[in-house]
């Protein structure tokens, strides 16, 4: 009587939404853990390189439900359930160890000759950081952090008629599928004009272009966050930003005159109180305009659910005796820092 009662109570249990709500428990559990403290704060991005688990782990719960196998259900459970916990074990126990991997090496531009550079970076799940070498030189610094049991991820670079390019990263094959997790810190020489293409997917990016020479960058983010900006002696040209579900926040100088370009739809932009929005045509894209000194930069807002925030950098101005002598304000300090410094 109890194998059959057993038996009809395998019958009706539906272990699809149970592998289901075990997921939902076991990513609770782990984004708490990180948050707490108790986890480390690359758990996740380990555990995003064994998704193919998760197909399993949901293909034997189905087959349980099937068949009325309540053993292959239970394993389903446990698959998702055991790997986040002993995923968490594991990179507790190697960041302990300092076993978390970090690749270190040096371009130097001017054996290349290089009067220019091009960086083409995509980043998933990671973070990329891209600022002015210390102390400047003509050394492009690349810095490459890796969750642990992640191989090395390499990188491109060469130099044609005085045009270096920079790729990251290095994905050999027909099937470019980037390593997923790993983050880069680029520092480059602030005296080889610069063009800036990034992608990112559930990545972050932070560019400090304030004693660089960009010429050009083009950002596209897909659930990712971008955050960018440029000093007043050397402005790029133009600034893209396209993607999906994306947030971008740009500095620009003081007295800098903006021309910013977005497509009408679901686009949301946040500006200073010097821009003026043009009139339009129908069908035509919106134009606000700032004025100010010097050449105009132009910002191009091109993806559905993008909002750009554009915030000014206050105007420097030589201080007279008396007003040296006063304490500097708190929260001077610039918000552009490298993850890693």
């Amino acid at each position: 009587m109890r194998v059959a009662y057993a038996r009809d109570t395998a019958s009706r249990m539906n272990f699809g939404k149970i592998a289901l709500g075990a997921l939902l428990l076991a990513i609770g559990v782990l984004l708490l853990a990180v948050r707490a403290g108790f986890a480390h704060p690359d758990t996740p991005l380990l555990l995003l390189r064994f998704w193919p688990l998760l197909l399993i782990a949901f293909g034997l719960a189905f087959l349980a439900s099937v068949i009325k196998n309540p053993f292959m259900g239970c394993l389903a459970v446990l698959l998702i359930l055991g790997g986040t916990a002993l995923g968490m074990f594991w990179m507790n126990r190697q960041a302990k160890l300092g076993h978390v991997p970090r690749s270190t090496s040096s371009l130097d531009l001017r054996k290349t000759n290089a009067a220019s550079l091009t960086v083409r970076v995509q980043t998933d799940v990671g973070r990329f950081y891209i600022g002015q070498g210390t102390p400047p030189t003509k050394t492009l610094l690349v810095r490459v952090r890796k969750i642990a049991g992640d191989s090395t991820t390499g990188y491109h670079f060469a130099v044609t008629r005085k045009e270096a390019v920079f790729e990251w990263p290095e994905v050999p094959g027909m099937l470019r599928v980037p390593p997923l997790g790993n983050s880069l810190d680029l520092r480059v020489p602030n005296a080889v004009p610069l063009a800036l293409h990034w992608r990112g997917h559930f990545a972050s990016m932070n560019a400090d272009l304030t004693t660089l020479r960009p010429t050009r960058c083009d950002l596209h983010g897909f659930a990712s966050s971008m955050e960018i900006g440029f000093g007043d002696k050397e402005r790029p040209r133009e600034i893209r930003v396209g993607g999906l579900l994306s947030i971008a926040r740009i500095q620009i100088p003081g007295d800098c005159p903006v021309r910013l370009v977005s497509r009408p739809g679901l686009v949301w932009v946040a500006l200073p109180f010097d821009f003026e929005k043009q009139a339009r045509e129908r069908g035509k894209d919106e134009v606000h305009v700032a004025k100010g000194r010097g050449r105009p930069v132009t910002i191009v807002v091109d993806g559905p659910l993008v909002r750009v925030t554009i915030d000014r950098k206050p105007i420097t101005t030589n201080l007279v005796k008396e007003e040296r002598e006063w304490p500097e304000m708190e929260g001077t300090a610039s918000r552009f820092h490298s993850p890693w410094s």
